[in-house]
């Protein structure tokens, strides 16, 4: 009896073993994006190409820990035939979330990018630009992971030139102060955008409408509504009056200082790398005790605060105490009492809050204005695209190439993506630099 189940378990493996192996066998079509067919993409395609058939020999990444079909990705252009982007991933027959995606004998779906279906992934790079290495807007910090073949990897991406040379320079000071003073601009777009800003209290005919509506089947509730109504009118006149004219101020004051900040520097300061001034952290510190400051009610109004909230609690216990003795009458009297003292700590509170608001954002921006200074490139804040990186004369010119080996959403694999980096034919692919 334990032998045939033996013979069944290792025809079972055996037959597992042989899905495996054919299934990686199996190409389908490639995905040809872009102009990547065209004849301007000619020259670089054949590089493309070139880069696949190395992915294709790697017998270890061919090897899956799971049945998978590849399909190579490939964009060109459309209008520019200078860089290129690669990709062959390995697709299951099944999705993460169930996804049928093999289809045909050697076919897999063609959403399956737009569904991560993939177990696996090798991407290959010709002459990326930083920027599109980068997210959008913001400057570029690389993180620098040790060397795979002998090639620095930066953030999961494997870098190859001939030179040691990388697509990215330290970003200025001057052009960081600028996408400082872009951002504070933005905020105060924003901000004269929002409707809140403008908006007007609830319209009074409505609320005498609703009042008289609420009279006929719930007089008391009537009056609350009403009570409630002109407690909103109040605040939100308040806000229009007040509050909200301060943060306006407070926005247009952020932008004046930004780009008076940025006027104090030369223009050799302001090519400078832009570095953090508070490198030891002793700014954070001063600024967290100034926000703790500006946070503590003063003294006098801090006791009148907890002397209220003392009073409110001393009244509610009595209310429990009446409630218990049969006194409902007396337990609503003392809780009404008791809410309307909690809600003068409250008022305390929040018109406190509201006066060092402006404060507490002004300490703020000051922080995160006054710590941009010019510094050296080993302390850069950032980084940006090198513009003279590219070989303006020989655009089509290979002078840097990226790979990328990364694992699927479904866990498991990491062996198998160790192995297929160690068996990666780096040196095959750096022949194509030029």
């Amino acid at each position: 009896m334990k032998s045939r189940y033996l013979t069944i378990s290792f025809a079972a493996l055996a037959a597992a073993v042989g899905l495996a192996h054919a299934q990686t066998q199996c190409w389908a079509p490639r995905d040809e994006q872009d102009a990547s067919t065209k004849p301007p993409a000619a020259t670089l395609r054949k590089a493309v190409l070139a880069a696949e058939s190395i992915i294709r020999k790697n017998q270890a990444y061919m090897d899956s820990h799971v049945p998978v079909r590849m399909r190579t990705m490939i964009a060109i252009g459309p209008y520019d035939f200078t860089s290129a982007r690669m990709f062959v991933n390995a697709y299951p027959e099944y999705g993460t979330v169930g996804h049928h995606v093999w289809r045909g004998e050697c076919d897999v779906i063609p959403q399956a990018d737009r569904i991560a279906a993939a177990v696996g992934q090798i991407g290959v790079f010709f002459n990326p630009s930083a920027a599109a290495m980068m997210p959008p807007g913001a400057s570029f910090m690389p993180k620098f992971e040790g060397t795979v073949a002998g090639y620095p990897r930066y953030n999961g991406w494997v870098y190859m030139t001939k030179d040691g040379r990388m697509p990215w320079i330290p970003e200025t000071l001057g052009q960081r102060l600028d996408r400082e003073i872009a951002a504070r601009e933005r905020k105060l777009a924003d901000w004269m955008k929002d409707p809140v800003r403008t908006r007007p209290p609830q319209d009074q005919a409505s609320v005498r409408k609703t009042y008289a509506m609420l009279q006929k089947s719930d007089p008391e509730g009537a009056e609350r509504y009403l009570a409630s109504m002109k407690e909103l009118e109040e605040e939100t006149r308040h806000r229009l009056d007040a509050v909200y004219p301060a943060w306006t101020r407070g926005f247009e004051k952020a932008v004046a200082d930004a780009k008076r900040y940025k006027a104090s520097f030369s223009v050799e300061e302001l090519a400078a790398p832009a570095v953090w001034g508070d490198s030891d952290g002793q700014g954070r510190k001063q600024l967290d005790a100034r926000l703790h400051q500006l946070r503590s009610l003063p003294p006098d109004r801090q006791q009148e605060h907890d002397d209220l909230n003392r009073e409110a609690r001393t009244l509610e216990r009595q209310a429990q105490q009446a409630a218990r003795a049969g006194d409902q009458q007396g337990a609503a009297r003392l809780r009404a009492q008791s809410a309307a003292l909690s809600s003068k700590a409250k008022a305390i509170k929040k018109a406190h809050a509201e006066r060092i608001s402006t404060d507490i954002s002004e300490a703020l921006s000051e922080y995160d204005l006054v710590n941009i200074r010019p510094g050296d490139a080993e302390h850069a804040m950032g980084f940006v695209a090198d513009p003279d990186y590219f070989d303006k004369k020989n655009p089509y010119r290979i002078r840097l190439i990226t790979v990328l080996f990364s694992l699927g959403k479904r866990p498991g694999g990491a062996e198998w993506m160790q192995r297929a980096r160690d068996g990666f034919d780096f040196q095959a692919l750096a022949a194509l630099l030029n």
